[in-house]
């Protein structure tokens, strides 16, 4: 066992016990962690969302080709499927991981015996009911050499899987791991155990299934064809209450990055649009879904205070960055990078 567990008790990462102190104790441990405890940071605290309809929003990219978990491997297909599918756990704000598909969970002292009861009561997108069938089958899907899925490897520290009951699973682990939580049971970024639809695979097929997947998640997949828009539509039996607030997401593929800018700058989403919609429902539209900063070996964009200066007026319609109706853009899956969220980290000049 790595000397920065020495001592620690493990049973201190089950669900009832598990804190924010705990994690970044265990973190500090490893080499790994240090790596994301330099990364990872709670964004400020924000209102209560309210319903607002139907969101349309051009992505500079050409398509979204694969939407099977198994296969994913860029960020963009993430940022799709997160909201799509459920993993056991997810990773909350303040860097703690919470349940999502399991209710709670139990780890022993020694850090090699997960025992998880699940959510009852949720439904996939089709109708199927989840439980404890459909681990199983995503575990021994991932594991597969067959299948060849790319996230196999995260599960390689589990030593055995045993479905107890309905609703109760087992992982025993080779080794006490302090990323299994995160790297393994997270929908994103783990993906090696976002629970997918058995009944929906063997009927669609792994092809369709790639296209048009069926999940738990907060929206269900309404229209996609591949180089095509992405018509997400809100899921009515999500398990979450209250959630989600959008009623629909158009995701248009807009692979010109010049289109986009010149949309901006027209003050229109996309080309031959004008902007739609309210505060309180209709369609809302942004040109710019993402921002990107390529690596430079010899300057950090973040760093040009005039740079700063023009992304914020593109956000936020002044040069300061603080108009508009929105705030900071949190991801439902993984905390925001520290540097989003820290204005003065990256002084002007």
């Amino acid at each position: 066992m790595d000397e920065g567990y020495k001592g620690f008790d493990w049973s201190e990462l089950s669900s009832d016990r598990i804190t924010r102190r705990n994690m970044l104790k265990l973190l500090a441990g490893s080499a790994a962690g240090l790596s994301v405890l330099s990364a990872f940071d709670a964004p400020p605290a924000s209102s209560a969302a309210t319903p607002c309809g139907h969101l349309i929003c051009g992505w500079n990219f050409d398509a979204i080709k694969i939407l099977d978990p198994a296969f994913m491997n860029i960020v963009e297909q993430m940022q799709v499927s997160s909201n799509m599918f459920s993993g056991l756990v997810r990773v909350d704000v303040g860097f703690v991981i919470k349940p999502e598909l399991a209710e709670k969970w139990e780890v022993s002292k020694d850090g090699l015996t997960w025992t998880f009861q699940l959510r009852k009561g949720v439904v996939f997108h089709n109708g199927q009911k989840f439980n404890a069938d459909d681990v199983e089958y995503t575990f021994k899907r991932t594991t597969d050499p067959k299948l060849a899925s790319i996230h196999r490897s995260r599960l390689d520290i589990v030593e055995k899987f045993e479905k107890l009951g309905e609703y109760e699973v087992r992982f025993k682990l080779a080794s006490p791991s302090v990323a299994f939580l995160m790297s393994t049971l997270t929908c994103v970024p783990a993906r090696a155990m976002t629970i997918v639809c058995r009944t929906a695979l063997e009927k669609m097929g792994k092809e369709a299934y790639n296209v048009m997947p069926v999940g738990t998640g907060p929206f269900r997949v309404a229209k996609h064809q591949i180089g095509s828009d992405i018509v997400l539509e809100k899921n009515p039996d999500y398990f979450v209450s209250g959630l989600p607030k959008l009623d629909k997401i158009t995701i248009k593929m807009v692979p010109e990055s010049a289109t986009q800018v010149n949309a901006l700058r027209a003050g229109a989403p996309l080309p031959g649009r004008a902007r739609a919609g309210s505060r309180r429902g209709g369609s809302h539209r942004c040109a710019l879904a993402r921002v990107r900063f390529q690596n430079s070996a010899t300057a950090d964009p973040r760093r040009d205070g005039g740079d700063r200066r023009g992304l914020g007026t593109g956000i936020a319609g002044r040069p300061d960055g603080g108009g508009g109706r929105g705030g900071g853009a949190h991801g439902p899956r993984v905390p925001p990078l520290r540097f989003s969220q820290q204005r003065n980290q990256y002084p002007a000049g």
